[in-house]
């Protein structure tokens, strides 16, 4: 960044790392852009106000995490979430709870795991 002296960063999540990029960022006068902020789930506290205070855009996945950011005195702004606006729903919210024997009037929560698999050479 010192180097190159980008005219825009954008951090994408992952807080531990990018955070620390961001700080630097802001100190040697660069703009940032974060998209898709850490922990932007967190919806009390004042979890998010340092980002809100040195980002000059963060864009955001949910429409309610806008609201969050605009009330931390950040510059947010609603982009949506891309995996959400891919998915397409095949069956009725019904439907679905009686293929999976679920009462479709309860809450539904779905964990949706990636697993890596590795070839290990032998």
């Amino acid at each position: 960044m010192r180097e190159r002296q980008p005219s825009v960063i954008v951090p994408i999540d992952f807080g531990a790392f990018n955070m620390p990029q961001v700080r630097f960022a802001k100190r040697s006068g660069q703009r940032v852009a974060y998209y898709f902020p850490p922990s932007a789930w967190r919806r009390t506290g004042n979890q998010g106000a340092e980002l809100a205070k040195l980002a000059d855009k963060i864009l955001v996945p949910f429409d309610w995490a806008e609201t969050r950011y605009r009330g931390l005195g950040g510059n947010a702004e609603y982009v949506g979430h891309p995996l959400v606006e891919r998915t397409v729903s095949t069956m009725t919210r019904s439907d679905f709870a009686a293929q999976f024997g679920m009462d479709a009037s309860a809450p539904i929560i779905g964990l949706l795991l990636e697993v890596a698999r590795t070839k290990l050479a032998s």
